[in-house]
């Protein structure tokens, strides 16, 4: 489809439709008509004055979460000031802007990652917390190892990541389990569930890491530095945004070099390619290659 020229886009998507951030505001954005609906926030031309074109006033800092089912909006404003709770965050509803619920943020949590119509998910200092959407009575809390959590597809899991542990947390029950590594793999930015939520992919310091939830094992690490946001496509592509702006898809079928080596008919596999692979032995030539994968030399 068209490019989306906003920075930032979101893969949340509220009635089909992409949350997408420039600048100082979001806007829903159908990729099927190319129309843009104002969500939050203000256009500012000059980011060093930081005042909102249209107004001249200071430019408000907005924060935005869509609900798991795609069908609420919570728009948070955040305070310009330490001393300043901010304005009530917003729970809207995307098909018509209406208000569906306000909050106070001075009596709420710092931040939020997920929230339904039953609970919110979110951070509280330093530890992950869930509470009532109701009574916003507390249901749990962890310590929290990574800035954010990632919900399975299936919604059953959430999962963080850090160091060398990942905890997943059931969502219902909010009881955790967590998986500890014989290897670090440091701060975590971005993380996806495959489409099956067997393996859980994160972007850690170096690398592009995916584990096997089933046997609790690392089982392709690809050298690929800052990878902040994860999609998968299918069971064996990803979509990948690094922290540097790039974003590109990357297959975890071995056979899907092996079928470029072919095509093109100019190459082996390279050393860092079977590592990345885990190919042994490594088909270093262009003969090898075809011996083990098929074709015409």
């Amino acid at each position: 489809g068209d490019p989306i020229p906003e920075r930032n886009p979101s893969s949340a998507r509220a009635d089909g439709r992409f949350v997408v951030q420039y600048d100082h505001g979001f806007t829903i954005y159908d990729p099927a008509t190319g129309e843009r609906t104002a969500l939050a926030g203000c256009h500012v031309s000059d980011l060093e004055a930081g005042v909102c074109d249209d107004t001249g006033l200071p430019a408000p800092g907005i924060l935005v979460n869509v609900s798991v089912d795609g069908t609420e909006i919570l728009v948070r404003n955040m305070p310009l000031t330490l001393d300043d709770p901010g304005a009530p965050w917003e729970i809207v509803d995307p098909a018509t802007g209406a208000v569906i619920e306000r909050i106070e943020p001075g009596e709420f949590l710092d931040e939020i990652d997920y929230f339904t119509e039953a609970w919110f998910q979110g951070k509280d200092g330093d530890q992950v917390v869930v509470l009532d959407r109701t009574a916003r009575a507390e249901l749990a809390r962890f310590p929290a190892i990574s800035s954010r959590t990632q919900l399975s597809n299936s919604g059953e899991l959430l999962a963080q990541a850090g160091g060398a542990s990942i905890m997943l947390i059931d969502v219902g029950s909010w009881e955790e389990e967590t998986i500890d590594f014989e290897t670090g793999f440091g701060r975590v930015r971005g993380m996806g569930f495959s489409p099956d939520d067997r393996f859980f992919a994160m972007g850690a310091d170096d690398a592009l890491l995916i584990v096997d939830l089933e046997q609790r094992a690392i089982v392709q690490e690809m050298p690929v530095p800052g990878v902040s946001d994860i999609h998968w496509i299918d069971a064996d592509t990803l979509l990948i945004g690094s922290k540097f702006g790039v974003w590109a898809t990357v297959s975890l079928d071995p056979l899907a070099i092996g079928s470029i080596a072919l095509e093109s008919l100019s190459r082996g596999y390279t050393s860092d390619e079977c590592l990345t692979y885990g190919i042994d032995p490594c088909p270093a030539t262009l003969e090898q290659v075809v011996q083990r994968y098929g074709g015409s030399g």
